[in-house]
């Protein structure tokens, strides 16, 4: 049991209930014999009216035998010799009752499991009267069998509706933390605790209060981060515009000897503009800019990207091939259409040549997903999460003609979140990379 909220209010239900028992315990340990006395007063009366009753009645000992059996109570008439009783006298009852016969009143004698008693009537000529009478244990008085399971349900009951709501209130500020975490997780760093901690001891609230410091430090870096790569993408593309403008009026006056460098220096251009392209990509979408809004056939959508994916595989000696089905989602789809491009052409980049890139599509309940497969040499387990950050690569890929720019699959991330989905990557059993992309329908 590693949750907090039940051990907390089964630790409480219990302790309610030992306390409970505990007071019972207590109670029949220091009862007073006041109640005993009481008891006895009462049996006495009943005792004399029951005498009464059998003296004026054609059999005695009949109704001394059938109280007997209503109360435990063992009433005798003793009259000299002759006793009349459902029982078998007890010895130190005929020294009592000659007392009673001598003296007015009530004697008693304790006896080990009760108290014998003996009185007159008030009738001239009339037998003694004698009950014994068993004393009931405290532990009886405590937990009396008429009322001890209705006590026990009161206990058990009480007991668990107080540790129940004590639980929760214990439970309710980590409660509050754990969600304003999870959501931090996702991504939502404006979450703030505070306001819902503001009733709680003070520890929590100091708690809370030092969760939303961090959240707010945590909010003021990653948002300074991406306005720094806003600021710097956007302050790029004037130099790059500028260089290509430069490198247009170099090749006019330039001789044919330099156009091989001029050409390289176009190509590293191109390639620091879709770096920068794709680093505003991964801002926009990270800020949720390009909400979805239409609805869109997604199986249609990967058929097109593999048709376009394969026509560029087989000039490096590999195909993709896709199997997919009608499904509708809710969407922007060129922000889809980018991210389930980036992975298949990242399948694509590390696949060996000869072999194939594989997409399957289905359905599962509410969600759709596609998976993208390839046989290339696969991810480190440490590092199949990592390759989702932004312009992270694999240590071995560093080499920018194997290992891309390390945005593709952030892009990727980014669009499925922002569409409600996930997506996330395995090594498959017989080698190569498996990454799937789940949809809500």
């Amino acid at each position: 049991m590693r949750s907090l909220f039940p051990r907390i209010f089964l630790s409480f239900w219990v302790a309610m209930t030992l306390i409970g028992a505990a007071f019972a315990v207590i109670y029949a340990a220091s009862q007073p014999s006041e109640r005993g006395r009481r008891y006895r007063s009462l049996v006495h009366e009943s005792v004399r009216r029951l005498a009464i009753d059998a003296l004026d009645a054609e059999d005695p000992a009949a109704e001394l035998v059938r109280f007997h059996r209503a109360t435990e109570t063992a009433v005798y008439l003793v009259d000299g010799d002759r006793v009349y009783g459902p029982e078998p006298i007890p010895r130190e009852a005929r020294a009592l009752a000659r007392r009673a016969r001598a003296a007015e009143g009530e004697h008693t004698r304790e006896l080990d499991d009760g108290v014998l008693v003996a009185f007159a009537l008030e009738r001239p000529g009339s037998p003694v009267v004698m009950a014994r009478m068993r004393s009931p244990s405290p532990w009886a008085r405590a937990v009396g069998a008429d009322t001890l399971w209705w006590r026990l349900l009161v206990v058990f009951l009480v007991g668990g509706l107080v540790a129940l709501l004590l639980a929760r209130y214990l439970t309710r500020p980590l409660r509050a933390l754990r969600r304003a975490t999870q959501r931090v997780a996702e991504g939502d760093l404006s979450v703030r605790v505070t306001p819902e901690l503001s009733r709680a001891d003070a520890e929590i609230a100091a708690l809370g209060a030092d969760f939303d410091r961090m959240a707010a430090r945590v909010e003021e870096l990653v948002l300074a981060q991406r306005r720094l790569l806003t600021d710097v993408s956007h302050e790029l593309n004037s130099p790059l515009a500028r260089l290509r403008v430069a490198l247009e009026l170099a090749r006019q006056r330039a001789g044919e000897g330099a156009a091989g460098p001029l050409d390289r220096i176009e190509r590293e251009a191109e390639r620091l503009s879709a770096l920068i392209g794709e680093i505003l990509t991964v801002t926009r979408l990270e800020q949720g800019e390009g909400t979805p809004r239409e609805e869109l056939d997604l199986g249609a959508l990967v058929d097109e990207v593999a048709r376009d994916a394969d026509f560029e595989a087989k000039g490096k000696g590999r195909a993709v091939m896709a199997k997919t089905e009608p499904v509708s989602v809710k969407g922007d789809e060129e922000i889809l259409r980018r991210a389930v491009e980036n992975i298949v052409r990242n399948a694509i980049r590390f696949a060996p040549e000869g072999s194939e890139v594989a997409i399957t599509m289905s359905r599962e309940g509410d969600q759709v997903i596609v998976r993208v497969r390839d046989h290339g040499p696969g991810v480190p387990e440490e590092a199949l999460e990592d390759i989702f950050v932004p312009l992270y690569r694999v240590e071995r890929d560093r080499d920018r003609k194997t290992g891309g720019t390390g945005l593709g699959l952030a892009i990727a991330d980014r669009a499925v979140k922002l569409h409600g989905g996930t997506i996330d990557a395995q090594n498959a059993r017989d080698g190569g990379l498996l990454v799937t992309l789940r949809l809500p329908v």
